[in-house]
């Protein structure tokens, strides 16, 4: 019995300690979390489709900067009694402005374009912080499973010692033997738990399982505060900012449109021994399609977008305050956790290594409590758990995570 307690004493340690190790197969390579998300972030195709978008919409404003209408060469020859031969020019003037309101229209979508990337890029940052601390819940679980099975095998092999030495009666060795067959049925479920939760990493992007970042205890160290957000200058609203701005100037340009461009030419030549000089104006008669129509649709895009806006403004500033909230108390629960009940488990564990030793305590208690000791363990994890996906949604919603990880 003697020989076996001091195991016991390890197991328990190893059980309290179980969540702390991340990564000890890369010790010397672990990459810090800011480059560790850098990359992989560099490599996604979503990124790089949103970076062939912003090009193609500064090409788009390249274009609209451009005039809007060609000179038209016309040349003309005609043989009859009398040979006519002519050369002219035409060019339509942009009367309306048109250029000007297509070079907003570029210029705005390009910003919405730009913020989008930016609320795109937080996205991913949040994804992949989610999947990390999902990867490191799993794993502490699993620890802490296949200690606690450890711990269940010492304590079945010195059931079978005292059972024939006749310190304990049949239905304690069974307990003993149910106790660490339960414990091998949880091991398996928190390994494919775990195996899970690689999986859905890995689908993100490939990663060396062995060399993943260490993650901080908590994402934010000041106190989330809702009120010291300002919701105008989120990258959701300011997209849908520069996309009302562009469907105000699709109005515009729309507008412009129901009025007549006209065409100026010049056109030189001979006809016959006589010398032909003629100066054209034509002018668009807009009798049939007035372009009232295109008007109205546009109008009432730009309310839609408009009424969008508003709405988007009440959704995220009640967001921020639930958020808040939850973070709040996600961050106390862990604190407190960490503050009582962890200082408790270990006293616990102490004490319960005294009383065996001292034959104080039956199997059936032993295993009673060593349960209580694991069930606290597992609820402190998750209460980190918690506390860090609540902590990675207030920075999302914040649009913070950027700045966030350049702190790290």
């Amino acid at each position: 019995m003697n020989r076996v307690l001091p195991r016991l004493a390890v197991l328990s340690v190893c059980l309290m300690s179980s969540a702390q190790v991340m990564g000890a197969g890369c010790q010397a390579g672990t990459p810090s979390l800011k480059r560790f998300i850098t990359e992989r972030l560099a490599e996604m195709p979503a990124i790089r489709a949103l970076d062939a978008r912003i090009e193609a919409a500064r090409a788009r404003l390249r274009a609209a900067r451009q005039p809007r209408y060609n000179p038209e060469i016309s040349v003309d020859s005609e043989r009859t009694d009398v040979t006519s031969k002519s050369i002219g020019i035409t060019q339509t003037i942009d009367w309306s402005g048109q250029r000007r309101w297509q070079t907003e229209i570029a210029r705005h979508q390009l910003r919405a374009a730009e913020y989008e990337r930016i609320r795109e890029r937080q996205r991913l940052i949040a994804d992949w912080l989610l999947r990390l601390g999902e990867v490191r819940y799993r794993k502490s679980l699993l620890q802490i499973a296949e200690s606690r099975l450890k711990m269940l095998k010492v304590i079945h092999r010195l059931s079978l010692r005292r059972r024939q030495a006749g310190d304990i009666n049949r239905s304690d060795l069974n307990q003993a033997f149910l106790a660490m067959q339960q414990a091998s049925f949880a091991v398996s479920r928190a390994r494919a738990d775990y195996f899970a939760a690689t999986q859905s990493l890995q689908a993100l992007a490939p990663v060396n399982l062995a060399c993943l970042p260490g993650l901080p205890d908590r994402l934010d160290q000041g106190k989330p505060a809702p009120g010291g957000v300002i919701i105008e200058h989120l990258p959701v609203m300011q997209a849908l900012r520069s996309r009302i701005d562009a469907a105000r100037a699709t109005l515009r340009i729309q507008v412009a449109r129901k009025s007549s461009d006209p065409s100026i030419g010049v056109r030189l030549g001979r006809e016959g021994r006589d010398n032909l000089v003629a100066i054209e104006l034509s002018v668009p008669w807009k009798i049939r399609n007035t372009g009232q129509a295109e008007v109205d649709e546009a109008n009432a895009e730009l309310v839609r977008l408009q009424r969008e806006y508003l709405q988007q403004q009440r959704a995220r500033r009640s967001r921020l305050v639930a958020l808040a909230q939850q973070y709040s108390v996600a961050l106390q629960a862990w604190a407190a956790w960490r503050k009582r009940v962890w200082p408790t488990l270990v006293g616990q564990t102490n004490l319960l290594q005294k009383r065996w030793k001292t034959g104080d305590v039956g199997v059936t208690e032993l295993l009673l409590q060593l349960q209580q000791v694991v069930d606290a363990r597992e609820a402190g994890v998750g209460l980190e758990r918690q506390a860090w996906r609540e902590g990675v949604a207030w920075l999302r919603a914040t649009s913070r995570l950027d700045k966030w990880r350049n702190e790290k």
